[in-house]
């Protein structure tokens, strides 16, 4: 009987209420979300989190000590991937942050990032995030640190700078901006960390350069990244 009601109600939200795939703009059936699955199959992963000198590892290891680094997907434009992160960071679909992390979490089983032992997000500034409404990462996070049953603490590092928009800046000016962005708060670090520091989309690395290193500040830490997307 309960079956029957669930499974009533959700015809009758998705008659008057249709929700479409933003891969190919179908309606989506009761159980999709937050794309169709044939969409979900086309979501290209990197595989990199398997291989530890992989080009997200290069990129960022030139200028902060790294355990791993890794994307979980390729970052295209006008992709499924895409849409999904706007509509994440700018439509506020909640579902989809935590829909990501969980497919990412599961990547990330069986694989040295399980030895991390505090996750954290890269955070936005107060105004920034004021604005927003909220950090898009933090959703994501939860549920990557859920799936890999490791703390999360983003608590630990707050954005001390309001930095201007890194896409209109070159890539040394953006190097120059993200200096001395962040700043610890000492009385929520763990004991000798593993850090997992965790991102939506890398470009030129310079935030999660600048982020890695002041929390390698903390005594007998370790660093290791992960973002959900990378250009390449």
């Amino acid at each position: 009987m309960k079956n029957s009601l669930t499974h009533w109600w959700g015809s009758l939200l998705s008659f008057f209420f249709p929700r479409f795939c933003p891969g190919c703009s179908s309606e989506l059936l009761p159980y999709e979300t937050p794309a169709c699955l044939h969409c979900q199959t086309t979501l290209p992963f990197t595989h990199f989190e398997h291989v530890h000198n992989n080009p997200i590892y290069e990129k960022l290891s030139q200028w902060t000590p790294l355990e791993e680094a890794c994307s979980i997907f390729y970052f295209e434009a006008d992709s499924l991937l895409q849409r999904l992160v706007y509509e994440l960071k700018f439509k506020k679909q909640q579902q989809i942050g935590y829909w990501l992390g969980i497919l990412a979490g599961q990547k990330l089983l069986q694989t040295p990032y399980e030895q991390c032992t505090a996750l954290v997000s890269l955070p936005l500034h107060p105004k920034r995030q004021r604005q927003r409404g909220y950090n898009q990462v933090h959703l994501f996070c939860r549920a990557l640190a859920a799936t890999l049953s490791m703390p999360y603490t983003p608590s630990v590092i707050r954005r001390i700078k309001n930095t201007r928009q890194l896409s209109l800046n070159t890539t040394k000016d953006r190097f120059h901006e993200m200096d001395q962005a962040f700043e610890m708060n000492s009385s929520s670090v763990p004991c000798m960390p593993h850090w997992l520091l965790v991102d939506d989309i890398i470009t030129t690395g310079a935030t999660l350069q600048s982020c890695g290193h002041t929390l390698l500040e903390t005594p007998g830490s370790k660093l290791s990244i992960v973002t959900l997307g990378c250009r390449m």
